[in-house]
Order: structure tokens, then sequence, then C-alpha cells
């Protein structure tokens, strides 16, 4: 499988019931680490891997943890530039949520820690103390 083919905005953009964005997002991330080619593809910055990473999988993370008993709750990931990353909607009745994950990173650290996984295929990651 060629690794670019992993991820496609039109898939990424499907509104899914919670259940079904967890097992999506699972299934695609062990696609990204299925091969080589996929793992250095992963690390890449593409624009679509950045949204994958940086927003569609934490979301993933708290549904599963969070929204996953809520069988009526679909969830629909935003890729334009607006100021939320993804709609949730509860039922037909209900209104719909815009949520926008955000997390914090460590600038050039981060940019350093990347190029060496994508050169070496492996890193440390080495904290100071506190």
């Amino acid at each position: 499988m060629d690794a670019e083919t992993i991820l496609h905005a039109s898939d990424m953009m499907v509104p899914r019931r919670a259940t079904e964005v967890v097992v999506w997002v699972e299934r695609k991330a062990e696609e990204l680490s299925a091969s080589f080619e996929a793992k250095t593809y992963a690390r890449s910055g593409a624009p679509l891997l950045k949204k994958f990473s940086d927003e569609i999988y934490p979301r993933a993370l708290f549904i599963r943890h969070e929204l996953a008993e809520a069988p009526d709750i679909v969830v629909t990931p935003n890729l334009n530039n607006d100021n939320f990353d993804a709609t949730s909607a509860f039922g037909k009745n209900s209104g719909m949520l815009y949520g926008d994950i955000t997390c914090a990173k460590d600038g050039h650290d981060e940019s350093r820690r990347i190029e060496v996984l994508a050169r070496a295929g492996s890193g440390q990651t080495v904290r100071g103390q506190s």
C-alpha cells in the first residue's frame, strides 16, 4: 500500500458515531505504523497527518474514555481553517457542539525529535529534572 493513500480528506470528514470514530482512528493509526514507508509518511508533517495527529486522534481518545457509551453522538471532523476542529451532534433535536483540541509543543525541541525519528526510525526523549 502506498503510504500517502492512508488518509484522504473526504474520508476524514465523514460524520461518524462516537464508537465508529474510535474504530476508524485506531485502524488508521495501525496503518500509519504498519511499514517503514508508512512510519516515514506519518512523521512527514503533511497537512492531513497534522490534522490527524493533532486533532482527530486526541479527540478519539477523549471519545473512547468519556463518550463511548453515548450512541447518539455524531462527530464530524473539520479540516478547514475555522475556529473549531470538529462538530458533535447530540441526537436529532439537540444543538451542535463546536470543539477545538489544542496541545502545547516544545517548538524547536519537538522539531529536532521529529527529524531524528524520520532519519533514524527511533529516538530518545530525555527530560530534565524538576
